[in-house]
Formats: structure tokens, sequence, C-alpha cells
């Protein structure tokens, strides 16, 4: 078996595999892995509370107190740093930046939890932004994957008492524009997301070199060694990652193999079907603004595939004006398209004639825009079915009816529709773990859900369950 190998053969095996390194001396080799920030550093930082005087609050040994709100009163802001603290590249620059639970009281018996992302930026923290949990809710583990943040809570059901909640609940975030926000579904690209999906481009014969030498190190006798090999494979940043993904891993011991992968997990935001992420425009657009001068090429040429159109962007331009133009691509493929793929724009063109999106009241759109900043009221995405593919709902007016129109992705790449309830005002996605109905309780999600809203009256889920469409009512 090649795990049974001496290192000699391994060594002639990697060889064969890899490309002949180039003899000049790899930059790399001088990089130094980042490094995590310590709990010392996040509880002595400022944070950005808006509550607080000047909108901020200096913690020092994890707790803040500010001045009274009112001269000769009692009640002021107090800011106390939680237990929960994890770290994870959120931005993908490769470097760990973290999230931490600060608990916030103005004197009255409510306290609201917030999950705050701080970035590492050469070693010290900035506070980027914050997100209200809930009043008293209790945080039960919380960690960074893929800069995905998931966090799982205890929070009140629509019987409990404020302090002692019953239901569990899994929400996940993402960092959009430096903003914290309900992860949407909407794929944006990380590295080995990237080079999974364009496999034309190839990485330096330098690169890979520095790989069989990191390989061979990952395989040491002493743990030291090992996990200096890991740190090595870290500093080679984007170049690193291309050579790993493109590294045929079965050839390797189970040691490397294990680091290896470990390595390129914590480069993947999206699990999801590589013929999803080719067909996802928010996808292409993202990677216009992607280091690899080739990632940028290979993307604009998809795009204008996709739509059969000539997509305008000058991909040699600065990075901010590269950023304005990727945003500007962005704005308009969602009002053209509504984040919608083109297979799935043809099947409602050919199957639901005369079909619209449903219009938004004032109120409920000013309503969905603050709370869900940046997505779409009507176009909703998840995997619905489990299968590890991308599907789609969308609130439609056809013959002056409101209804939902769910689009499955299928093993052939095609689409099963399905027309659930409409008469909402607006959907969101419910995560895959989150509990959701009135009656204790609750329904945990076994998958991504749909949730039709009736602004201010009542709202009701769509899941599946065996197959066959469930609907529960989540708030009345």
């Amino acid at each position: 078996m090649v795990a049974q190998l001496p290192r000699h053969a391994l060594c002639c095996l990697l060889v064969c595999i890899l490309t002949t390194a180039a003899t000049a001396k790899d930059p790399a080799e001088s990089v130094v892995s980042p490094q995590q920030l310590t709990i010392n550093q996040l509880k002595n930082m400022t944070y950005k509370v808006e509550d607080a005087t000047r909108g901020k609050a200096v913690l020092r040994d994890g707790k803040y107190v500010d001045k009274p709100f009112e001269r000769g009163a009692a009640s002021r802001l107090r800011v106390v740093f939680g237990d929960n603290v994890a770290h994870g590249d959120l931005n993908g620059d490769g470097t760990p930046d973290a999230v931490v639970i600060l608990w916030e009281n103005s004197g009255g018996s409510g306290t609201d939890v917030l999950l705050a992302a701080v970035s590492n930026e050469a070693g010290k923290p900035r506070h980027i932004d914050s997100a209200c949990l809930g009043d008293r809710v209790k945080v039960h583990a919380l960690s960074i994957r893929g800069g995905v943040i998931t966090i799982e809570i205890v929070t009140q059901g629509p019987h409990d008492a404020m302090p002692n909640p019953t239901v569990h609940e899994t929400h996940r975030f993402v960092l959009d524009s430096d903003r914290l926000v309900p992860d949407d579904g909407l794929i944006r690209p990380w590295v080995a997301d990237v080079y999974r999906v364009f496999t034309q481009i190839q990485p330096r014969p330098e690169i890979q070199h520095k790989l069989r030498e990191i390989i061979l190190a990952m395989d040491a006798a002493g743990a030291a060694e090992r996990e200096a090999a890991s740190r090595q494979l870290d500093a080679l940043g984007n170049p690193g990652i291309l050579a790993a993904v493109r590294l045929d891993r079965s050839v390797l011991n189970p040691e490397s193999r294990n680091r290896i992968d470990a390595a390129i997990r914590a480069q993947r935001r999206c699990t999801l079907a590589i013929e999803d992420l080719r067909e996802d425009p928010v996808f292409l657009a993202s990677c216009l603004e992607f280091d690899d001068a080739d990632v940028r090429k290979l993307a604009l040429a998809s795009l204008r595939s996709l739509f059969g159109a000539d997509v305008a962007i000058d991909l040699a331009a600065s990075p901010t004006a590269l950023h304005a133009a990727a945003d500007a691509l962005r704005k308009q493929l969602t009002d053209k398209y509504m984040g919608l793929p083109p297979s799935v724009l043809k099947l409602l063109n050919r199957d639901h004639a005369g079909w619209k999106l449903a219009r938004v009241s004032h109120d409920a759109a000013k309503f969905f825009a603050n709370t869900y900043p940046g997505r779409s009221p009507v176009v909703v995405r998840g995997d619905f079915d489990g299968n590890g593919r991308v599907d789609y709902a969308a609130l439609v007016t056809v013959a002056g009816m409101t209804q939902v129109v769910a689009f499955l992705r299928q093993p052939d790449n095609g689409w099963k529709q399905t027309l659930l309830e409409g008469g909402w005002d607006y959907l969101i996605i419910k995560p895959r773990g989150a509990t959701v109905g009135v009656e204790e309780p609750g329904v945990t999600l076994k998958t991504d859900a749909i949730e039709g809203n009736m602004f201010e009256k009542s709202a009701w889920t769509f899941h599946l369950e065996k197959g066959l469409w469930q609907k529960i009512c989540t708030s009345d």
C-alpha cells in the first residue's frame, strides 16, 4: 500500500506527479504564517456600540461601563465580553479573524446578546460589525468555516419566559462589504472554490516543488515538524491552495492527505456542486475581483457565454475601480435577471406566460431592506432537498395572482418545478438546523426552507419532508 512506502519511494512518486521544480529560491519560504488574535487582545479593544457615548465601547479586561444616561441616574450602558470566541478567515485574505459574543445591558432586566466580527489586521484587532442575536439568548456553539459564521443558540419560544429560553436554533452569518449579515446562500468566491471551478488554471512549478517538500515534512515523526509543515502550506497563500487542489491526494500517506484536505477545506466557502458555481452570476461577477488575472479572464468569458451578451468591464483597472465595476455588474445582473440563472428564467417564460416578480409594498420593502440588506424579497436560494445543489424559489405574479414557484436542481442539471401557496409580501430563507413553528417543541429543519411572510401579520415555512412539501406556521 502507498501508506507503507519508504520515504524515498514516496518522494519519487511525488516527483512523477508534480511538475519538475524551478531552481530559483521560492520567496514564500520567508513568509511568516499569520497568528490568530489573542483573547487578551479581544477583551481589551474598542467595539462599535450604537448606544455608547460617541458610539464606542472601550473594553478593559472584558468590561465597559458608560456614564449615566441622565445626571444622577443609576441607569447606564454596560458591555461585557462573553465566553464564546471563534477564529477563522472571514474576508478571504488568509489571516485568521475572530468572532466574539458581547452582552449589552442598559440597566433593565433585558440583556442583548451581540455577535461581533473582528478582523485581524497585521496582528491588530479591528471591530467590523455586530449582529444582535436577541434578548437573553444562550449561546451553545460558535464556529467559522469557509468564511461562514455558524452559531447555535437557545432562544425563547412563544410560551417561554424571557430568562428561560428552550428553543434551539442555528444561524449563519457572513461578512458582506464590512457588514455582518445573515448568510443568504449567495456564493462568493473563496480560493478553493475558484480553482475547483476554473480547472484550466495550473500551479507554478516552484510552488509545486515547495508543496512536495511540505508534504514530506507532514509525514515527519515529530508532531512539531508536522504542525510546522501545515503552517508552511498556509504561508504559501493562494498559489499553495491552487497546487493543493490540483494534487492527486490518493498517493499520499493518511497524515499528509488529512492536512492537505484540511488546508483546502479552510479555503472553501461552498460545498455545492461545481456545475452550480459555473452557472451562478453572483459567483462569476465576484470572481472579476479575484487576485489571479487568469481567474478574472475566465470569469468574464463565462459570464458572456452564460448570458449570451457582451459584458463590458476593464479587468486591468485598479482594485478600487474594479470593485466598483463588479458591484455595478452585480446590481445589473440582479435587476435584470433577479439572481436567477438563465435556465430558470427560460422555464418561467415557457410555463408561466406573462409572469413578473411580485410587487412588494412600500412598508414591507422598507422593513425588508433594513432587516436583510442586499437580499431580494422575492427570490431566495438554498438547498431545499438536501442533495448539495443550489435550488431557487421566486414569488411571482401570474394573471393577477401571486404564487411561489420552487425549482429543485436535478442530478441531470435539469429542474423540477413545484407551485407553492402565494399571497406573501416577501420571502426569506430559513437555514437548515433552525427550529420553526409556533407550537412546542417546533420543527428542526433538516434542509434549507422557504418562509413566506405577510408583513406584520403571519409567516409560514415550506420545507421538504420525505420528498413532499410541508407547511408549518412560523408566527401568527
